[in-house]
């Protein structure tokens, strides 16, 4: 009877610790489940070609605007250019789109304010040799502007379609002898003494030689 009792105490023991044990709640687990790291939170970063194409078009705006900067100093002006801010290569589409289209904008009007900045320059209305001076600044050398207006001063007052009086065949507003074939523009003149006559003649001044200009002004 001793050791039945014993049995049976050992007995409702063990099936009261299985039961206290089984009844207990679970905790939940800590680690974050997979709905955290949704596509709405973490955006994929933009194709290749699309930052590929984004940068050429920011490419060329800078290119637009350094263009456009210089014909401004030619005016005598120098305007800061305002490139939008390159967003990191871990971007996503959007934003990538979004500095693309800045960058257009930007190119556009770059490009337009060059424009008319160029026609100026070719088209400046008026008389005189002065008005020439931002277009000979686009083509000759800082160092050599004054000398260039000063010889258009002496040889045709500014006029750059003036033939020589003399019937030498001299012609333009630097007075080119011969008249050299195609070249008819501003432009196209000032370009053509400077790399076929100045160049040409080892960057000396001797296609000029007989100009009034050189006996008249002392920095030559």
């Amino acid at each position: 009877m001793k050791y039945a009792t014993s049995s049976f105490v050992l007995t409702v023991v063990l099936f009261g610790s299985v039961f206290l044990v089984s009844s207990r709640p679970v905790a939940a687990s800590a680690s974050p489940s997979f709905s955290a790291f949704s596509s709405e939170t973490t955006a994929t970063p933009a194709a290749l070609i699309v930052v590929t194409q984004a940068l050429h078009v920011r490419s060329l705006a800078l290119v637009a605007g350094r263009r456009y900067r210089r014909a401004a100093r030619c005016f005598g002006y120098s305007p800061r250019l305002h490139l939008g801010k390159r967003p990191p290569r871990q971007a996503s589409f959007v934003f990538w789109q979004d500095a693309k289209c800045g960058w257009q904008s930007q190119l556009v009007t770059y490009r337009t304010k060059f424009a008319k900045l160029w026609h100026r320059m070719n088209y400046p209305g008026g008389s005189g040799w002065e008005r020439w001076r931002p277009l000979v600044r686009w083509v000759w050398p800082a160092r050599l502007v004054n000398t260039v207006i000063q010889i258009m001063h002496y040889e045709s007052g500014g006029a750059e379609h003036r033939w020589n009086l003399a019937g030498s065949g001299a012609f333009g507003f630097l007075q080119l002898l011969p008249k050299p074939a195609g070249v008819w523009t501003a432009f196209q003149q000032l370009t053509y003494a400077y790399w076929h006559k100045y160049v040409a003649a080892g960057c000396s001044w001797s296609p000029w030689a007989g100009c009034r200009a050189f006996a008249y002004c002392s920095y030559w």
